[in-house]
């Protein structure tokens, strides 16, 4: 199992490690659930989604994007961006205008970057791992 997914591209990597680290500090916020604070761990949810969603599709056409040209993966990358705007805006329009506090702006964000932070993480590691195989 291990070497199978050693097997996978960066990004599928990146994606394996981060559903693992966010679905312990999902676990971890269970209990807030209970406390009605289930604003945080709704929040670190949607995030995540938004991530995920964006990291898998680049995970999965990487190959086919690095072939035709470096514009469609910084068109992809800019396309993220605006959707977390997006998410924010209406996110914030939720809380602060509507008074529905179903997800917090802070653990959208965090939850936004944890995927990205891992991917970053697992590609320096291969990077290190080759130079040190020359």
């Amino acid at each position: 199992m291990i070497n199978r997914i050693k097997s996978l591209n960066i990004f599928l990597r990146g994606f394996i490690y981060s559903s693992t680290l966010s679905l312990g500090l999902y676990i971890l916020m269970i209990p807030m659930l209970f406390f009605k604070l289930g604003e945080y761990p709704n929040g670190l949810l949607l995030g995540e989604f938004i991530s995920y969603a964006f990291c898998f599709f680049i995970g999965l056409f990487s190959n086919k994007l690095a072939k035709k040209s470096t514009v469609a993966i910084i068109v992809i990358l800019v396309l993220r961006i605006l959707v977390l705007g997006a998410v924010m805006f209406l996110v914030g329009y939720l809380y602060y205008e509507q008074n529905l506090h179903i997800f917090n702006l802070f653990t959208v964000t965090g939850g936004y970057f944890i995927p990205i932070i891992v991917i970053m993480i697992v590609a320096l590691v291969e990077r290190r791992r080759e130079e040190s195989v020359r």
